[in-house]
């Protein structure tokens, strides 16, 4: 996690509130984000939208080993066949324990809500969660906003 929440805050590694269609967990998989050698050498994360964007089922690599299989679903990149659970990521974090930290959700405004659209998605991270007043002041989508490191300072 990025760590650049709103002021204040230092987000658990907790699974987002956000809602979902997610079936219940007797259809689903528990996904994992297992990165690939590359990333664990460098300290790269799957909840880095770039690796989300650029290679989930984009690349043969990626989609033969299914990696940031968790993260990629979440994007809405996931692999053929995925159905994932709603659990959290077993992603390696150095995130405070659970006594340090806020549990923070993924709120969606409510134009978001009207259309369907959910926070995960890395227009709304990459353009609104430090940048819009009005999304800084009702602290929308607090979660992926952290995770993305387009929070609050």
């Amino acid at each position: 996690d990025a760590g650049y929440g709103y002021a204040g805050d230092v987000c658990c590694d907790q699974p987002s509130s956000e809602p979902s269609s997610m079936p219940s967990s007797t259809d689903c998989t528990i996904c994992d984000d297992e990165r690939t050698p590359w990333m664990k050498d460098n300290g790269m994360y799957c909840t880095n939208p770039y690796f989300t964007n650029n290679f989930c089922n984009k690349e043969e690599h990626w989609k033969n080993n299914k990696f940031c299989r968790r993260s990629c679903y979440d994007a809405g990149y996931g692999y053929a066949g995925d159905v994932c659970c709603d659990q959290p990521s077993s992603e390696p974090s150095s995130m405070p324990s659970s006594t340090d930290c806020t549990i923070c959700d993924d709120e969606r405004t409510p134009w978001m809500k009207d259309n369907g659209m959910y926070c995960t998605n890395p227009y709304f991270t990459n353009n609104f969660c430090n940048k819009e007043e009005h999304w800084k002041n009702n602290k929308f989508c607090r979660r992926s906003c952290y995770d993305a490191g387009y929070g609050y300072a």
